[in-house]
């Protein structure tokens, strides 16, 4: 989800695993992305904005000022619903900057998405691709992406029925939720050995694709 480095010194977090993640609706793309973002590192607004974090968008137009307001907005109501935490303040320029640190992912049930507004989903589905991607490419620039030569790039095209678009969705909802386990029991390991740990990004996809006249073959990397 990193659109630029970050800043020197700040501090990598493991993210949460979804059991402890908070399921209530996070409606806004901005939320989305900042606890993407600070459920790794720990983060005050005005570095959330510097960094590049704030998506395209929605920085449009804005000037430094005004963004760093909009975002300082968004962590204090993320504060409120409990999804992130201060870990640190300091004084800047007759102000106080607060450095917050995630306690939630955010994470919908099926029933949460349903009640959002079409057009929430769609930015929200923009701004966590847009993360995903933005991962892929600084991975494939620093040279670790084929690092290993079992890592996993897949795409295939399906035709499916009611009940196989069902199938599908149980299917990428149990392998996110081993994936999830395997996080928290390397996560419990580290700890105890008291070693950093390698970063590596997971990413699963299930999607209506549009219509096309002619047949797409099977992709893979």
């Amino acid at each position: 989800m990193e659109a630029t480095e970050r800043k020197a010194g700040v501090k990598r977090r493991e993210a949460l695993p979804a059991e402890e993640a908070l399921s209530q609706p996070i409606s806004h793309p901005v939320r989305v992305r900042i606890l993407e973002v600070v459920n790794e590192v720990d983060m005050s607004p005005t570095e959330f904005v510097e960094t590049g974090m704030v998506p395209a968008e929605i920085a449009k137009g804005r000037t430094a000022q005004n963004l760093v307001s909009m975002v300082a907005y968004h962590f204090r109501g993320l504060l409120k619903a409990g999804c992130v935490e201060v870990v640190s303040t300091r004084p800047v320029r007759g102000a106080t900057e607060h450095t917050y640190r995630g306690k939630a992912v955010a994470y919908f049930t099926d029933e949460q998405w349903a009640a959002l507004p079409p057009e929430s989903r769609v930015e929200i589905s923009r701004t966590m691709y847009q993360g995903m991607v933005a991962r892929v490419e600084s991975s494939m620039l620093a040279g670790t992406f084929d690092s290993h030569t079992d890592r996993m790039l897949a795409w295939t095209p399906l035709k499916l029925d009611k009940r196989g678009w069902t199938d599908l969705s149980k299917a990428l909802a149990s392998c996110f939720a081993e994936v999830e386990q395997i996080k928290l029991d390397a996560r419990n390991r580290l700890e105890e050995e008291g070693q950093e740990g390698m970063p590596a990004t997971f990413a699963i996809l299930g999607f209506e694709s549009p219509k096309v006249s002619r047949a797409t073959h099977t992709g893979r990397g």
